[in-house]
């Protein structure tokens, strides 16, 4: 099944510390102006192991091993509006040091990825000349993501 983006929303909860799946309902906060969400997701990191491994064809090989699972950061762009609500949690999340739970709803409005995260990066974007400001913030996930249509 594809997943549209197109008129996803994204979310966030002015509960630091607290993990996504326990956020009541109404705390929600939609971030709002949302035009880019990056990427999600995560990255092993890896150790080399020695000595190398011979293939059947008698060619010496380097063997891999997973050492720990790394959540990159996600990169979100905003049109900036001081007046949204969401942004100006933004703002604060971005000068606390706690992480804080988000939340992205597709279009259908039930399929969704929720993640705790630190606001780890909140710059103005000037971009072109006949463009409107953006917010670009950089959010460290430092949970599970939860998916909401996973087994």
């Amino acid at each position: 099944m594809l997943y549209p983006v197109a008129g996803s929303r994204i979310f966030m909860a002015d509960l630091p510390g607290f993990e996504p799946s326990a956020v009541p309902s109404g705390a929600w906060v939609e971030i709002g102006q949302a035009e880019a969400f990056g990427t999600l997701g995560g990255t092993w990191r890896m150790t080399d192991l020695e000595p190398a491994l011979n293939f059947p064809d008698g060619l010496p090989a380097m063997s891999h091993l997973k050492t720990y699972m790394e959540r990159p950061v996600m990169q979100i762009v905003l049109g900036n509006d001081p007046t949204d609500a969401g942004q100006a949690l933004l703002w604060n999340a971005w000068r606390a040091l706690e992480a804080f739970p988000f939340r992205i709803v597709f279009p259908d409005g039930a399929t969704r990825r929720s993640w705790s995260a630190l606001v780890i990066d909140l710059q103005e974007v000037f971009d072109t000349a006949n463009s409107v400001i953006k917010v670009q913030a950089s959010l460290r996930p430092v949970s599970e993501i939860l998916r909401s249509e996973a087994p």
